[in-house]
């Protein structure tokens, strides 16, 4: 049973109290409450950052994240919501009513807060997409994500998929590749039981198990074989 009491995300924003007070003790009630519930809905965010504040603090003051989002792009030089779309290969808009994957309601939204359509900032067009059914973001943003995933991936000379001398054996890919993300938790945090699947809230098809029930990596795959007594 969890012992965290709700708490408005005003009061944990930027703040890791929860994770380095009483010694860490919180830490596995906030990754049971990260793992059992459900994001919010990205045209409900849309929603949200579009109004003047996204959250209000207690003594008055607002931060309005949509707004530090869209801030944070211009800083880095983002281009456009236009540009990110042609770089992934979806069709661009010449004018409001063009636009694809948003709502009629999100574009007039848009078309009230930018003079051009080539105005628009991703972060605010990527929000304002309809994410396709059972899809947490829209078209561009899965663009941006799956590709961002792919280049970390095939960037990195130690992704443990590569062969080479550095790489695994193929028994030992097979022992890495049968550990899922749940038994990581179980064997770091106390949060027994828990779904196989964390990516996913708990349900019929996803239901609780026992930490010791899921599968764990045979270390034998990497016993080095042929070698002399006492010798590593």
């Amino acid at each position: 049973m969890t012992r965290l009491r709700p708490l408005p995300m005003e009061s944990t924003f930027k703040d890791p109290h929860m994770l380095v007070t009483q010694q860490g003790r919180l830490v596995p009630d906030l990754a049971r409450f990260i793992i059992t519930s459900n994001s919010m809905k990205t045209d409900s965010q849309f929603e949200e950052a579009v109004r003047d504040h996204l959250f209000e603090e207690s003594e008055g003051k607002g931060l309005d994240l949509g707004a530090l989002n869209v801030q944070r792009g211009r800083d880095h030089g983002l281009p456009s919501y236009n540009a990110w779309r042609k770089w992934c290969g979806l069709p661009v808009a010449t004018s409001f009513p063009d636009l694809q994957d948003i709502s009629d309601n999100h574009k007039k939204i848009l078309a009230e807060l930018y003079s051009d359509v080539e105005d628009i900032d991703v972060y605010a067009g990527g929000i304002a997409e309809i994410p396709p059914d059972g899809a947490s973001v829209g078209a561009l943003f899965s663009c941006i994500i799956g590709q961002q995933f792919n280049d970390l991936k095939d960037g990195d000379r130690y992704w443990y998929e590569n062969r080479g001398v550095e790489g695994f054996s193929s028994a030992q890919l097979q022992e890495i590749r049968k550990v899922k993300l749940a038994k990581i938790m179980c064997e770091n945090l106390d949060v027994d039981p828990i779904q196989r699947d964390v990516f996913h809230v708990p349900s019929p098809s996803n239901p609780w198990e026992t930490c010791s029930s899921l599968p764990g990596i045979n270390f034998s795959a990497w016993r080095r074989r042929g070698r002399g007594k006492g010798k590593p």
